[in-house]
């Protein structure tokens, strides 16, 4: 059995629909690194107390009081020779065989102490690591030497792939590889209500302000419309206040983050999904979001806008409606027309699910990640 180190930046990895695809679904023993780099986390532990040759950080925070060890201890953490002292034990203790990076950044931060262990590394670019403006300020040098060593590097669009070869990526190593959506959601049968969905996180680049501008539209129109809003965020906060303000905070379901089970169970409900992603200032930009993907295959149209990776998972006038970025008018226009006409829903719906299904397909994701992880 392979020995894979997953490393993500993100707090709760494991809530990472790709992530959590990746752990239940790859062949071999599966070690999650996650958190601010350098000070990362296993199974809810900081590596740093755990994986070292020296054990006296360890019983220092066990016997000093907060502040002393955070004034006099905790600057010492910081050094380069304990980041290389825990990183590589915990490579060592565990025998990991690979390294599969999340976000490129993460691949970069990694990059030198899989190179002195003379471990593979795999990097799995997502969206905002390819081109918002402060990842590449603070990363492009570090991506370039990253593009030399890895074995692999993934992309989710076409758009990223091209961005990436632009950086410095060689097309032998880059593997244009889209999410795909779980087996199950094409079992799911909706009954197209009176309702519509969103889901993810409450971020810049999801814009949720303009799809309640949208909807305020459709909900001023139609007296039995509702949104069922799935997610936390940032925006999240903002986003209900502007639908108070509007007035149609009662026909907005926020449900806050739930679970996969809970989101299988909602989705039927709806007659469309609705997302509207924008580029932000900083150049930020999706990949292909999965939610998307997921929601085509459970047979629900898409309205969304032109934006990365979502060029190439919806259709339009085929598995949905595409907008331009900002342009909530005729989203809304677009809402309207899905909820009027429920024959539309279902024979747009029933495109999207096959068209996820020919072009997005969840083995074919993860077969490639195995097929790569193999090769290494």
């Amino acid at each position: 059995m392979k020995n894979i180190c997953i490393i993500s930046p993100s707090k709760n990895a494991i809530s990472e629909t790709f992530i959590q695809a990746q752990f239940d679904y790859l062949e071999g023993n599966i070690f999650i690194l996650y958190g601010s780099f350098p000070n990362l986390y296993y199974n809810n532990r900081e590596v740093k107390l755990f994986y070292r040759k020296n054990k006296i950080f360890y019983k220092l925070k066990k016997l000093l009081p907060h502040f002393l060890y955070n004034k006099y201890i905790s600057p010492k953490e910081q050094s380069e020779l304990v980041t290389e002292d825990v990183i590589t034990t915990f490579f060592k203790n565990h025998n990991i065989d690979i390294v599969l990076a999340q976000y490129g950044h993460s691949g970069a931060l990694i990059l030198p102490y899989v190179k002195k262990l003379n471990i593979p590394l795999l990097v799995h670019f997502h969206g905002a690591d390819a081109n918002q403006r402060y990842y590449l300020d603070h990363f492009l040098p570090a991506y370039k030497k990253m593009f030399l060593y890895a074995q692999r590097i993934i992309s989710v669009s076409n758009i990223m792939s091209e961005q990436l070869l632009s950086y410095g990526a060689s097309k032998e190593k880059l593997m244009f590889n889209p999410y795909g959506a779980r087996p199950y959601f094409f079992d799911i049968n909706p009954v197209y209500e009176d309702k519509f969905i969103s889901i993810g996180r409450f971020a810049d680049t999801k814009a949720p302000y303009m799809t309640i501008m949208a909807f305020n539209i459709v909900a001023k129109q139609h007296k039995t419309a509702r949104l069922i809003y799935v997610g936390e965020g940032i925006l999240q906060e903002s986003t209900m206040n502007l639908s108070k303000s509007l007035g149609i905070f009662d026909r907005i379901e926020f449900t806050g983050a739930i679970t996969h089970k809970d989101i299988i169970e909602l989705i039927p409900r709806a007659c469309c999904y609705v997302q509207h992603s924008i580029t932000t200032t900083q150049g930020e930009m999706e990949g292909t979001p999965n939610s998307i993907l997921e929601a085509q295959a459970a047979g629900l149209p898409v309205v969304s806008t032109k934006h990365a990776g979502i060029n190439e998972a919806v259709v339009h006038n085929q598995t949905g409606y595409l907008v331009d970025e900002l342009d909530y008018n005729t989203m809304a226009g677009y809402m309207l027309k899905f909820i009027n006409d429920k024959n539309l829903c279902r024979e747009m719906g029933e495109s999207a699910r096959e068209h996820i299904k020919s072009n997005y397909d969840f083995n074919r994701y993860i077969n490639n990640i195995k097929d790569m992880i193999n090769e290494c």
